[in-house]
């Protein structure tokens, strides 16, 4: 069983940030496609893509922003609490016991175990059974950060990212939840890289997420995109994650209903810019990875036929 994180001590900058560290020690959990959990950081990328999900064909394409679209951190628990208020407001069924439970007068909860509750009761695989199985389960337990784990918790992916097929469609959907963080194998603290200052670790991601329909067909599907640009502020403190929260209808509209039945996900992203090694936009010869570490995908109180 995965513990919650209560430990946040030596972190003095609350800042939004994409953590880039390791985490944790190495596990013994298997899973049918290998278990991504090598020393070597370039070995735990998790690649896999469907075909299916390969050649569809773009549908809709959607640019989060400042206004339609949250993003912080998880160590600030405001942060979190303030998501669970918004969606007592929006209506969420069930938000309101959520919310009650982890932030009401009764609650013998500490902050931070109220921001562990929070996402562990929006959990996938607490709303429906067939996301408690697979590799992509990973995503969709509960735990929003690194408990010490490693890569137990997370799937490390490259800028081409990774996919998956659900075993059900959505049916009812109001918010989309993801928890990462970036990571590189850069060996600080060596004579090549004594210090990481402060431009060392700033990074610029084009991060773009999207959901598959599938055509009339039943063989093929469509694609629906949400992109956004994160600029931010990177550290080594591997239990933090950023945050990124939209709901559909600010973000779609009245297109909102173009989601239904969503049958597949997908995540890929592009390194616009690291001091290390994308200085200026402009790649480096150097042997060092990136890696973006996605610990949780959740769809509050979404509902899969």
């Amino acid at each position: 069983m995965k513990t919650k994180f209560n430990k946040w001590k030596g972190i003095l900058i609350l800042l939004p940030i994409l953590v880039l560290s390791s985490c944790g020690t190495m596990t013994r959990e298997i899973y049918s496609d290998g278990q991504f959990e090598d020393p070597i950081f370039s070995a735990n990328y998790y690649t896999y893509l469907p075909s299916s999900l390969q050649t569809a064909t773009d549908f809709s394409t959607y640019q989060l922003n400042e206004s339609n679209s949250k993003y912080g951190e998880i160590i600030n628990n405001t942060f979190t609490q303030s998501l669970a208020a918004q969606d007592v407001i929006r209506n969420l069924p069930n938000a309101a016991t959520i919310f009650n439970k982890l932030y009401g007068d009764s609650s013998t909860l500490n902050d931070y175990e109220k921001t562990d509750a929070y996402y562990e009761q929006n959990a996938l695989g607490k709303i429906n059974d067939s996301f408690r199985y697979g590799y992509f389960s990973k995503l969709t337990d509960g735990l929003a950060h690194c408990d010490g784990s490693g890569a137990r918790v997370r799937i490390q992916a490259t800028e081409n990212g990774f996919g998956t097929i659900f075993n059900r469609q959505l049916t009812q959907y109001y918010s989309f939840v993801l928890a990462l963080r970036g990571g590189t194998d850069i060996p600080w603290g060596s004579s090549e890289y004594p210090v990481m200052s402060d431009e060392d670790s700033q990074a610029t991601i084009a991060l773009t997420i999207s959901f598959y329909i599938m055509n009339s067909d039943f063989a093929t599907y469509k694609r629906i995109s949400f992109t956004k640009t994160i600029e931010t502020r990177t550290d080594d403190h591997g239990s933090n994650t950023n945050i990124l929260q939209f709901y559909f209808n600010d973000v779609m509209g009245s297109n909102v209903g173009q989601i239904k039945n969503a049958a597949g996900f997908s995540l890929n992203y592009e390194i616009l810019e690291h001091n290390v090694l994308k200085p200026g936009g402009v790649s480096q010869d150097l042997p060092y990875k990136f890696g973006l570490m996605i610990y949780e995908m959740e769809l509050p109180s979404s509902r899969w036929n």
